[in-house]
């Protein structure tokens, strides 16, 4: 239910807004390239990633980046861009979603100046279900015409002090868990939070420090454990001195992948895009294969879950004690 009330909002936008904001755009400025990630953090994070390559391998002089509100914080974080549209929501929905219908989709293929990072202009819908042959990476890079051993850049968030956090949590250095259960991907099932009450429990008996981080007031920290509500740039920093990030699978990850703390992203069993948008990114992060996991929670195997869950973060405890 919750899916298909966000596709008749989205449904909706786009036949309000997306024809009349792609016209205003072309007739607003006539020399700026137009630059407009996907919808979710992670494709804002994944497509930001290729930004100044795709500006550079094009020579393009100007380029203006289009983002809703509650994306200008990381759009900060990815400073290639020359001018920052914020639109309001229904408008930014509408001219993104326009561009995944067949009549939008060839006005924005044709309109050269601009440039809409999203994967179903450009993909069947069905290629990206339980595929492994395709990645989200690759398939940006050839949204943008980009060679295919182009890496992706990181974000370049600035030194944010976090003394405040860490006192008021009692957090440990290297050895504090940011659990992080929710996400607001559509598509993603939020994973019952008896699996990280007892999580979060088997890790504290192994003496590591745990909190649930969280993304607005309106959400419950995992029971047993402090919730606190941060900026991204907060996040990250705390991710990077606290040493570990655990939870279900979600553009918070693409965020925070190239902090250099561990991380274990889970999947839920019915989630047919793990593949697509695996962690495992082609041609490698900076921290490396060795501290990412990723895990779908089958029916029933909890307990072996856990298990494994318990025996990374150890590994990788006892790699810096």
């Amino acid at each position: 239910m919750k899916r298909l009330l966000i596709n008749i909002r989205r449904l909706f936008y786009t036949a309000i807004f997306g024809l009349p904001v792609t016209i205003w755009l072309l007739l607003r400025d006539r020399y700026t390239v137009y630059y407009i990630p996907h919808i979710g953090l992670g494709d804002y994070c994944i497509a930001l990633g290729y930004l100044e390559a795709f500006k550079k391998k094009n020579s393009i002089k100007h380029i203006t980046l289009i983002v809703p509100p509650n994306r200008v914080e990381v759009a900060h974080f990815y400073p290639c861009w020359d001018s920052l549209l914020v639109l309001k929501c229904p408008l930014y929905l509408g001219l993104v979603c326009f561009g995944g219908i067949p009549i939008g989709r060839t006005i924005h293929q044709k309109a050269k100046r601009i440039k809409n990072v999203s994967y179903g202009i450009h993909l069947k819908g069905n290629l990206y279900y339980n595929n492994p042959s395709i990645h989200v990476d690759t398939v940006v890079k050839n949204i943008l015409n980009l060679f295919n051993d182009e890496q992706r850049k990181g974000p370049a968030v600035p030194q944010t002090d976090i003394e405040g956090i860490v006192e008021k949590y009692d957090m440990c250095f290297g050895k504090t868990v940011l659990l992080n259960p929710y996400t607001s991907g559509m598509a993603v099932e939020e994973i019952d939070a008896s699996l990280y009450i007892k999580l979060a429990g088997e890790l504290k008996a192994k003496g590591f420090v745990v909190v649930t981080i969280l993304g607005s007031e309106e959400q419950e920290p995992v029971p047993g454990t402090q919730g606190i509500v941060t900026s991204l740039a907060e996040a990250w920093c705390l991710a990077r001195w606290c040493g570990y990030v655990i939870g279900t699978r979600s553009g918070f990850f693409d965020f925070v992948c190239f902090s250099g703390c561990d991380i274990v992203g889970i999947y839920g069993a019915s989630y047919n895009m793990r593949y697509f948008f695996s962690l495992s990114i082609p041609n490698g992060i900076p921290n490396g294969e060795d501290h990412v996991r990723e895990y779908i929670l089958e029916p029933g195997r909890e307990d072996e879950l856990i298990s494994d869950i318990l025996s990374d973060c150890l590994m990788w405890k006892e790699a810096v004690d």
